[in-house]
């Protein structure tokens, strides 16, 4: 038995507005999610984590193959 079922996709700014019932919302979204991206730094982190991922025996075998 084949059962066929249909249902609205929604994406986007209009998601966000069946949502919430705020035509803004999606515009305020996406600007708090760029003010947090742009004050947020990782390069620390960052440098830290390929630093340790480079002493491993793993990265230093297949930086070998690589080189090779």
């Amino acid at each position: 038995m084949s059962t066929q079922y249909y249902y609205d996709i929604v994406i986007g700014e209009d998601f966000w507005y069946r949502l919430t019932g705020d035509k803004e919302f999606y515009s305020d979204l996406i600007k708090a999610i760029s003010d947090v991206a742009i004050e947020a730094n990782y390069k620390e982190e960052l440098d830290k984590i390929i630093d340790e991922l480079s002493k491993t025996s793993y990265i230093q075998e297949l930086s070998k193959e690589l080189n090779s």
